[in-house]
């Protein structure tokens, strides 16, 4: 996670909703560069499970 864009204080303390968030992915080229890493920033919410346990909701486009 990069930031934090909006927080939820329906619960105490309050937690994150929204946040920019850096998805990498890396892939191999044989022929020239060998290892390559790519980043990309999305926008996810957050989804909170009863016990306290966020994941991201990812956004696939």
């Amino acid at each position: 996670m990069t930031d934090v864009l909006e927080w939820d204080h329906s619960v105490t303390p309050a937690r994150p909703a929204l946040v920019r968030a850096a998805l990498i992915c890396a892939d191999y080229d044989a022929g020239m560069h060998g290892w390559r890493a790519h980043a990309d920033n999305r926008t996810c919410r957050v989804a909170w499970t009863r016990r306290g346990t966020a994941s991201l909701v990812m956004p696939w486009e």
